[in-house]
């Protein structure tokens, strides 16, 4: 889960290179997943019935990807990460469970595919690595096909205890950028030219699912 921009970039892309070893069997991993799997549950509502195309941006290890791919007959599903030993990790994982999906190595600013090519485009707990947070939908509404929608699940600073640990991770992670309160979120669809934008869900509280604190939203956009 990763980005863009020099220094910015290098920083990210170094952090999730360590990272990508032990990211998938790593307790905050394991507790996201269930979350990544609510996201399936509403893409599933907007794909296809010969499968279509899903992305997903920030792919990390790949699990969402590799589960679109068993959930979804005839999906072609494709994932995207700024560093190469996420791609690499979410690769193998993909030949080990026997699935059919596409890994490639890219930031969001520059995703290597052409106008059109996807029915659903997700975006699972990356997008506070943005610099160029309305950009980088511009680049989706662009991808995806009439009718197609984004799904972006980030954390959102309407919480108090998120606010706080925003402001410490602009601090002491160089390629965080920051999170936002859910109606910033709906402004950048907006302003991304997409013809609706809402919030499907939301879950917010101390110790849930065995983390100590959450506030997920899971914001989506129609083209």
């Amino acid at each position: 889960m990763s980005e863009h921009g020099d220094a910015h970039r290098d920083a990210n892309q170094a952090f999730f290179d360590r990272w990508a070893p032990r990211f998938e069997g790593g307790r905050m991993s394991r507790w996201f997943q269930a979350s990544q799997a609510r996201v399936l549950d509403r893409a599933g509502e907007g794909l296809p019935s010969d499968g279509g195309a899903l992305l997903d941006v920030g792919c990390g290890t790949g699990w969402l990807v590799r589960e679109a791919a068993r959930r979804f007959s005839g999906l072609d599903a494709v994932g995207v990460d700024l560093s190469p030993s996420m791609v690499e990790a979410a690769r193998t994982g993909a030949k080990r469970d026997g699935v059919d999906a596409r890994f490639v190595e890219s930031d969001s600013a520059n995703l290597p595919f052409d106008a059109g090519s996807f029915d659903v485009i997700t975006c699972t707990a990356s997008f506070h690595h943005y610099p160029d947070p309305v950009g980088v939908m511009r680049r989706w509404h662009e991808l995806l096909r009439p009718g197609g929608r984004f799904l972006l699940l980030e954390s959102c600073t309407r919480f108090p205890p998120i606010w706080l640990y925003d402001r410490v991770l602009r601090v002491i992670e160089r390629g965080h950028v920051r999170y936002y309160p859910t109606p910033t979120l709906l402004r950048f669809g907006r302003e991304a030219g997409f013809q609706t934008v809402s919030r499907v869900w939301r879950e917010r509280g101390i110790f849930v699912r065995g983390k100590l604190f959450s506030s997920l939203v899971l914001i989506e956009g129609v083209r």
